[in-house]
Protein backbone atom coordinates (compact mmCIF):
# COMPACT_ATOMS: atom_id res chain seq x y z
CA UNK A 1 0.00 0.00 0.00
CA UNK A 2 1.14 3.21 -1.32
CA UNK A 3 2.47 5.63 2.21
CA UNK A 4 0.50 8.35 1.20
CA UNK A 5 -2.35 6.77 2.16
CA UNK A 6 -1.08 6.75 6.03
CA UNK A 7 -3.28 3.74 7.12
CA UNK A 8 -2.46 1.29 8.38
CA UNK A 9 -17.44 -13.99 -4.78
CA UNK A 10 -20.42 -13.38 -4.46
CA UNK A 11 -21.74 -11.92 -0.78
CA UNK A 12 -21.12 -8.40 -0.09
CA UNK A 13 -19.62 -8.00 3.49
CA UNK A 14 -20.06 -4.50 4.83
CA UNK A 15 -19.80 -3.30 8.42
CA UNK A 16 -21.99 0.07 9.26
CA UNK A 17 -23.72 2.49 11.39
CA UNK A 18 -25.64 4.58 8.50
CA UNK A 19 -26.93 2.96 5.37
CA UNK A 20 -28.16 5.92 2.41
CA UNK A 21 -30.13 4.07 -0.05
CA UNK A 22 -30.58 5.55 -3.43
CA UNK A 23 -29.10 9.14 -3.44
CA UNK A 24 -27.88 8.27 -6.34
CA UNK A 25 -30.04 7.73 -9.42
CA UNK A 26 -28.50 6.71 -13.18
CA UNK A 27 -29.36 8.10 -15.97
CA UNK A 28 -29.36 6.63 -19.22
CA UNK A 29 -27.22 8.16 -21.97
CA UNK A 30 -25.46 7.95 -25.07
CA UNK A 31 -21.90 6.97 -23.65
CA UNK A 32 -18.95 7.26 -25.80
CA UNK A 33 -17.43 3.53 -27.21
CA UNK A 34 -14.03 2.68 -25.53
CA UNK A 35 -12.43 3.16 -28.60
CA UNK A 36 -13.55 6.29 -29.86
CA UNK A 37 -12.90 9.80 -28.41
CA UNK A 38 -15.65 12.14 -26.42
CA UNK A 39 -16.29 15.02 -27.89
CA UNK A 40 -15.00 17.72 -25.07
CA UNK A 41 -14.29 21.56 -24.79
CA UNK A 42 -10.43 20.67 -24.11
CA UNK A 43 -9.79 17.90 -26.78
CA UNK A 44 -8.86 15.41 -23.95
CA UNK A 45 -10.53 11.53 -24.27
CA UNK A 46 -12.19 9.24 -22.34
CA UNK A 47 -10.12 7.04 -20.94
CA UNK A 48 -11.68 3.38 -19.61
CA UNK A 49 -9.70 1.55 -16.85
CA UNK A 50 -11.52 -1.83 -16.51
CA UNK A 51 -14.25 -3.87 -17.75
CA UNK A 52 -16.55 -6.38 -16.04
CA UNK A 53 -18.46 -9.00 -18.51
CA UNK A 54 -21.60 -10.70 -17.00
CA UNK A 55 -24.19 -12.74 -18.11
CA UNK A 56 -26.00 -10.02 -19.15
CA UNK A 57 -24.01 -6.82 -20.18
CA UNK A 58 -20.79 -5.21 -19.33
CA UNK A 59 -19.76 -3.07 -16.87
CA UNK A 60 -16.95 -0.52 -18.09
CA UNK A 61 -15.18 2.02 -15.40
CA UNK A 62 -13.42 5.05 -17.32
CA UNK A 63 -12.34 8.04 -16.13
CA UNK A 64 -14.52 11.09 -18.05
CA UNK A 65 -13.21 13.62 -20.14
CA UNK A 66 -12.42 17.31 -18.11
CA UNK A 67 -15.72 18.24 -16.89
CA UNK A 68 -15.93 21.92 -14.64
CA UNK A 69 -15.85 19.11 -11.65
CA UNK A 70 -12.47 17.55 -12.73
CA UNK A 71 -12.52 14.01 -14.10
CA UNK A 72 -15.18 12.16 -13.34
CA UNK A 73 -15.15 8.44 -12.23
CA UNK A 74 -17.92 6.88 -14.50
CA UNK A 75 -19.86 3.58 -14.58
CA UNK A 76 -21.16 2.92 -18.04
CA UNK A 77 -23.63 -0.71 -18.62
CA UNK A 78 -23.50 -1.99 -22.09
CA UNK A 79 -26.37 -4.57 -22.63
CA UNK A 80 -27.26 -5.97 -26.04
CA UNK A 81 -29.77 -4.12 -27.27
CA UNK A 82 -30.05 -1.57 -24.86
CA UNK A 83 -28.62 1.78 -24.82
CA UNK A 84 -25.87 2.20 -22.87
CA UNK A 85 -26.34 3.41 -19.44
CA UNK A 86 -23.66 5.92 -17.59
CA UNK A 87 -23.26 7.11 -13.86
CA UNK A 88 -20.67 9.13 -12.43
CA UNK A 89 -19.38 8.44 -8.79
CA UNK A 90 -19.53 11.92 -6.27
CA UNK A 91 -15.75 12.12 -6.23
CA UNK A 92 -13.89 13.79 -9.13
CA UNK A 93 -10.03 13.78 -9.85
CA UNK A 94 -7.99 16.82 -10.16
CA UNK A 95 -6.02 15.01 -13.10
CA UNK A 96 -6.72 12.20 -15.45
CA UNK A 97 -3.03 10.69 -14.65
CA UNK A 98 -4.21 7.75 -12.46
CA UNK A 99 -1.77 5.20 -10.97
CA UNK A 100 -2.89 1.38 -10.79
CA UNK A 101 -2.14 -0.33 -7.62
CA UNK A 102 -3.67 -3.68 -5.79
CA UNK A 103 -5.81 -3.91 -2.74
CA UNK A 104 -3.40 -5.61 0.00
CA UNK A 105 -5.90 -6.28 3.18
CA UNK A 106 -9.01 -5.29 3.35
CA UNK A 107 -8.02 -2.51 6.04
CA UNK A 108 -8.27 -0.20 2.48
CA UNK A 109 -11.52 -0.44 2.18
CA UNK A 110 -12.28 -3.52 -0.58
CA UNK A 111 -11.34 -6.96 -1.44
CA UNK A 112 -7.87 -7.63 -1.27
CA UNK A 113 -6.68 -8.18 -4.81
CA UNK A 114 -8.86 -5.49 -6.19
CA UNK A 115 -6.95 -2.94 -8.47
CA UNK A 116 -7.00 0.53 -7.17
CA UNK A 117 -7.00 3.17 -9.63
CA UNK A 118 -5.88 6.44 -7.72
CA UNK A 119 -5.00 10.27 -9.17
CA UNK A 120 -3.59 12.94 -7.12
CA UNK A 121 -1.67 13.46 -4.10
CA UNK A 122 -2.52 14.96 -0.10
CA UNK A 123 -5.82 16.60 -0.24
CA UNK A 124 -6.48 15.91 -3.78
CA UNK A 125 -5.82 12.13 -3.61
CA UNK A 126 -8.86 9.80 -4.92
CA UNK A 127 -8.20 6.14 -5.81
CA UNK A 128 -11.44 4.04 -6.55
CA UNK A 129 -11.95 0.41 -6.80
CA UNK A 130 -14.82 -1.77 -8.62
CA UNK A 131 -15.50 -5.28 -8.61
CA UNK A 132 -18.77 -7.21 -9.62
CA UNK A 133 -21.63 -8.76 -7.65
CA UNK A 134 -23.93 -11.45 -9.05
CA UNK A 135 -27.21 -10.95 -7.20
CA UNK A 136 -28.92 -13.29 -8.35
CA UNK A 137 -28.92 -15.68 -11.49
CA UNK A 138 -30.32 -12.79 -13.60
CA UNK A 139 -28.61 -9.82 -11.84
CA UNK A 140 -25.12 -9.16 -11.24
CA UNK A 141 -24.18 -5.19 -10.12
CA UNK A 142 -20.84 -3.43 -9.36
CA UNK A 143 -19.48 -2.49 -6.27
CA UNK A 144 -17.93 0.92 -6.30
CA UNK A 145 -15.60 2.10 -3.70
CA UNK A 146 -13.79 5.39 -3.10
CA UNK A 147 -10.96 6.53 -0.73
CA UNK A 148 -10.05 9.91 -0.99
CA UNK A 149 -8.00 12.59 2.00
CA UNK A 150 -5.22 13.34 3.40
CA UNK A 151 -5.08 13.40 7.31
CA UNK A 152 -8.66 12.08 7.57
CA UNK A 153 -9.50 9.74 4.93
CA UNK A 154 -13.18 8.92 4.12
CA UNK A 155 -14.47 5.92 2.15
CA UNK A 156 -17.60 5.93 -0.06
CA UNK A 157 -19.50 2.51 -0.80
CA UNK A 158 -22.12 2.32 -3.88
CA UNK A 159 -23.79 -0.70 -5.25
CA UNK A 160 -24.82 -0.08 -9.11
CA UNK A 161 -27.39 -2.37 -10.47
CA UNK A 162 -29.23 -2.08 -13.91
CA UNK A 163 -32.88 -1.90 -13.39
CA UNK A 164 -34.57 -2.02 -16.41
CA UNK A 165 -31.53 -1.22 -18.61
CA UNK A 166 -30.86 2.08 -16.17
CA UNK A 167 -27.71 1.84 -13.70
CA UNK A 168 -29.66 2.90 -10.25
CA UNK A 169 -27.72 3.08 -7.35
CA UNK A 170 -29.43 0.32 -4.86
CA UNK A 171 -26.97 0.79 -1.40
CA UNK A 172 -24.79 3.41 -0.69
CA UNK A 173 -22.74 4.31 2.58
CA UNK A 174 -20.70 7.59 2.66
CA UNK A 175 -18.10 7.88 5.83
CA UNK A 176 -18.09 11.83 4.89
CA UNK A 177 -21.50 12.02 6.10
CA UNK A 178 -19.92 10.96 9.77
CA UNK A 179 -18.19 13.29 11.44
CA UNK A 180 -14.51 12.49 13.00
CA UNK A 181 -11.87 9.86 11.76
CA UNK A 182 -14.03 6.52 10.63
CA UNK A 183 -13.26 3.38 9.06
CA UNK A 184 -15.32 1.05 6.83
CA UNK A 185 -14.80 -1.94 4.14
CA UNK A 186 -16.76 -4.19 1.77
CA UNK A 187 -16.05 -7.06 0.95
CA UNK A 188 -17.35 -9.90 -2.48
CA UNK A 189 -18.04 -13.35 -1.00
CA UNK A 190 -19.94 -16.42 -2.46
CA UNK A 191 -23.62 -16.40 -2.77
CA UNK A 192 -25.68 -18.23 0.43
CA UNK A 193 -27.17 -21.49 -0.41
CA UNK A 194 -30.42 -19.98 -1.74
CA UNK A 195 -28.43 -18.33 -4.70
CA UNK A 196 -28.82 -14.69 -3.46
CA UNK A 197 -25.83 -12.53 -3.04
CA UNK A 198 -25.03 -11.14 0.39
CA UNK A 199 -23.80 -7.89 1.23
CA UNK A 200 -21.90 -7.08 4.70
CA UNK A 201 -20.00 -4.03 5.74
CA UNK A 202 -17.48 -3.46 8.30
CA UNK A 203 -17.30 -0.20 10.43
CA UNK A 204 -15.88 1.41 13.38
CA UNK A 205 -15.45 5.04 14.42
CA UNK A 206 -11.56 5.96 14.96
CA UNK A 207 -11.88 8.35 17.19
CA UNK A 208 -11.75 6.02 20.61
CA UNK A 209 -8.31 4.51 19.03
CA UNK A 210 -6.83 7.72 19.98
CA UNK A 211 -7.92 7.71 23.70
CA UNK A 212 -6.74 4.05 23.90
CA UNK A 213 -9.92 2.56 24.10
CA UNK A 214 -11.32 -0.45 23.05
CA UNK A 215 -13.35 -0.17 19.34
CA UNK A 216 -16.46 -1.70 18.14
CA UNK A 217 -16.48 -2.80 14.88
CA UNK A 218 -19.89 -3.49 13.51
CA UNK A 219 -21.28 -5.54 10.91
CA UNK A 220 -24.61 -5.38 8.96
CA UNK A 221 -25.32 -7.74 6.05
CA UNK A 222 -27.87 -7.42 3.74
CA UNK A 223 -29.46 -10.13 1.01
CA UNK A 224 -30.58 -9.23 -2.54
CA UNK A 225 -34.60 -9.54 -2.96
CA UNK A 226 -35.39 -10.85 -6.00
CA UNK A 227 -39.08 -9.92 -6.27
CA UNK A 228 -38.62 -6.43 -4.53
CA UNK A 229 -35.13 -5.83 -6.32
CA UNK A 230 -33.79 -3.93 -3.51
CA UNK A 231 -31.17 -5.13 -0.95
CA UNK A 232 -32.56 -6.39 2.68
CA UNK A 233 -30.90 -6.27 6.11
CA UNK A 234 -30.33 -9.70 7.60
CA UNK A 235 -29.62 -10.51 11.32
CA UNK A 236 -25.93 -11.46 12.51
CA UNK A 237 -25.81 -15.45 11.88
CA UNK A 238 -28.41 -15.43 9.44
CA UNK A 239 -26.22 -15.42 6.10
CA UNK A 240 -24.57 -18.48 4.77
CA UNK A 241 -20.94 -18.71 6.55
CA UNK A 242 -19.21 -16.94 8.30
CA UNK A 243 -17.87 -13.63 6.37
CA UNK A 244 -14.74 -12.81 7.78
CA UNK A 245 -11.40 -14.36 9.69
CA UNK A 246 -9.97 -12.89 12.80
CA UNK A 247 -6.67 -13.82 14.16
CA UNK A 248 -6.77 -13.45 17.56
CA UNK A 249 -3.22 -12.78 19.60
CA UNK A 250 -3.00 -12.37 23.53
CA UNK A 251 -5.77 -12.03 25.85
CA UNK A 252 -5.88 -9.19 28.48
CA UNK A 253 -7.68 -8.85 31.55
CA UNK A 254 -7.21 -4.60 31.14
CA UNK A 255 -7.40 -2.10 28.05
CA UNK A 256 -4.58 -0.93 28.92
CA UNK A 257 -2.48 -4.38 28.91
CA UNK A 258 -3.52 -4.80 25.88
CA UNK A 259 -2.73 -1.21 24.03
CA UNK A 260 1.08 -1.54 26.29
CA UNK A 261 1.38 -4.82 23.75
CA UNK A 262 0.37 -3.20 21.19
CA UNK A 263 2.93 -0.74 21.40
CA UNK A 264 5.69 -3.26 22.11
CA UNK A 265 4.90 -5.44 19.46
CA UNK A 266 3.55 -3.29 16.53
CA UNK A 267 6.84 -3.83 14.44
CA UNK A 268 5.84 -7.21 13.81
CA UNK A 269 1.87 -7.11 14.33
CA UNK A 270 2.29 -4.62 11.51
CA UNK A 271 -1.58 -3.61 12.23
CA UNK A 272 -4.18 -4.98 15.15
CA UNK A 273 -7.28 -3.74 16.41
CA UNK A 274 -8.07 -4.06 20.43
CA UNK A 275 -11.48 -5.75 20.02
CA UNK A 276 -13.56 -7.48 22.86
CA UNK A 277 -16.37 -9.93 22.94
CA UNK A 278 -18.79 -7.08 21.56
CA UNK A 279 -17.12 -7.49 17.94
CA UNK A 280 -15.45 -10.90 18.26
CA UNK A 281 -17.65 -13.95 20.83
CA UNK A 282 -14.93 -15.60 20.86
CA UNK A 283 -13.12 -12.84 22.88
CA UNK A 284 -14.03 -13.94 26.93
CA UNK A 285 -15.98 -11.40 28.57
CA UNK A 286 -14.36 -8.54 30.36
CA UNK A 287 -11.27 -9.46 28.29
CA UNK A 288 -9.49 -7.83 25.31
CA UNK A 289 -7.21 -8.74 22.60
CA UNK A 290 -5.32 -7.63 19.66
CA UNK A 291 -6.86 -8.55 16.43
CA UNK A 292 -6.34 -8.66 12.46
CA UNK A 293 -9.12 -9.29 9.94
CA UNK A 294 -8.72 -11.49 6.71
CA UNK A 295 -10.82 -12.36 4.31
CA UNK A 296 -9.78 -15.70 4.07
CA UNK A 297 -8.54 -18.71 6.47
CA UNK A 298 -5.59 -19.03 4.36
CA UNK A 299 -4.35 -15.86 4.74
CA UNK A 300 -5.08 -15.81 8.25
CA UNK A 301 -2.75 -19.03 9.01
CA UNK A 302 0.16 -17.74 6.66
CA UNK A 303 0.39 -14.66 9.11
CA UNK A 304 -0.12 -16.67 12.30
CA UNK A 305 3.41 -18.59 10.71
CA UNK A 306 4.98 -14.59 10.17
CA UNK A 307 3.72 -13.61 13.67
CA UNK A 308 5.56 -16.80 15.09
CA UNK A 309 8.78 -16.48 13.26
CA UNK A 310 9.05 -12.76 15.03
CA UNK A 311 9.05 -14.04 18.47
CA UNK A 312 5.53 -13.26 19.82
CA UNK A 313 5.23 -15.48 22.47
CA UNK A 314 1.47 -14.54 23.13
CA UNK A 315 -1.31 -17.22 22.63
CA UNK A 316 -2.50 -16.92 19.04
CA UNK A 317 -5.77 -18.41 17.52
CA UNK A 318 -7.86 -17.97 14.28
CA UNK A 319 -11.98 -18.12 14.22
CA UNK A 320 -14.63 -17.72 11.82
CA UNK A 321 -16.02 -14.22 12.81
CA UNK A 322 -19.13 -11.89 11.51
Amino acid sequence: MKSRLRQAKPIIALAMMIALSGSMQGETLDAPSSNQPAPNATGKTRRVLESFPTSQGVFELSMSPETKNGYGFDITWRAEGEKPSMVTMPRFAVTQDEERADVESMGWGADPGSKIWSSGIEGDYIATVARPVVLDDDTTGLLVTQLGGFEDLKRNHCLWVPINGRLKAMWTFDERQIAGPTWSSTLVLPKGKDSLGQIALFYCHLGEILDDHVVNIAVTRFVWNQEKTNLVSIKPGQGSGRVATALLVGNFITIAEAFSQRETLIKCLQFGWVLSNNSVKEIPRGHTALVKLFVRREEAELDKKRLAKCGIKLPIKIVGIF
